[in-house]
């Protein structure tokens, strides 16, 4: 599996070069940015993909932009895609009073937040964690979150919520809760989730519509782990 991985990231770079050359070649002015939208998982928690948890091998994924100046500042700051989104619409003069990002030209965050929920038992229609026991009926499953789960991140912690739990990490380790150790980075995040959920993480009042997808469609989305 690593080694498919490795390739695939390989095969990859040399795609986004050819790309970036032929953008470049084409246009002048170009802003080029390179992220993801998750990362995987290969063994942490016992798990394999890119649901479930909230660990940094999922949410900490690249971030590389290329011809975005007034940006340096930043770097090592924790960033969200809906920032980049933000800077990037208010540079081609778009409306962006409906994003909760940054300009990260203009401002900073100290803190980034993460959520999940469809890999949970709260999931109306279980699928993700029953998707596991098809393989392994008996496997313990004990250790992962049965609610919705929230991360805040900076650059040296980590707060993870649900509503059985909450625990620190000290980055890069993920494994030991050093709650107790550091009481006051615990207390500055949880407040921080708090007041985070009582404004922005309110949930919407009205659910978007649903698309009408074929079932080749749905199969395909379900294979690939977004079903």
């Amino acid at each position: 599996l690593y080694a498919m991985y490795d390739a695939t990231i390989k095969y990859t770079d040399a795609c986004v070069g050819s790309l970036f050359d032929f953008v470049h070649n084409q246009f002048e002015n170009t802003i080029v940015v390179i992220t993801a939208d998750h990362g995987d998982l290969f063994g942490e928690y016992g798990l394999l993909g890119h649901h479930m948890v909230l660990h940094d091998g999922l949410i900490h994924v690249p971030l590389v932009t290329h011809g975005l100046t007034g940006v340096d500042h930043h770097v090592g700051s924790p960033t969200q895609h809906i920032d980049i989104m933000k800077t990037l619409l208010s540079i081609a003069g778009a409306d962006t009073s409906q994003f909760q990002g940054y300009d990260i030209r203009e401002n900073s965050r100290t803190v980034a937040i993460s959520q999940d929920l469809r890999g949970t038992v709260d999931d109306d229609e279980e699928r993700n964690y029953d998707r596991i026991r098809k393989y392994n009926s008996s496997v313990d499953l004990s250790h992962l979150p049965k609610s919705m789960v929230t991360a805040a991140r900076t650059t040296d912690f980590k707060l993870v919520q649900t509503d059985d739990w909450t625990k620190l990490y000290k980055l890069p380790n993920e494994e030991e809760d050093i709650s107790n150790k550091y009481p006051s980075e615990f207390e500055d995040l949880r407040s921080f989730i708090s007041e985070w959920m009582d404004t922005e993480g309110t949930p919407f009042e009205v659910a978007p519509d649903e698309a009408e997808l074929t079932e080749e469609t749905e199969e395909h989305l379900r294979e690939m782990g977004y079903l």
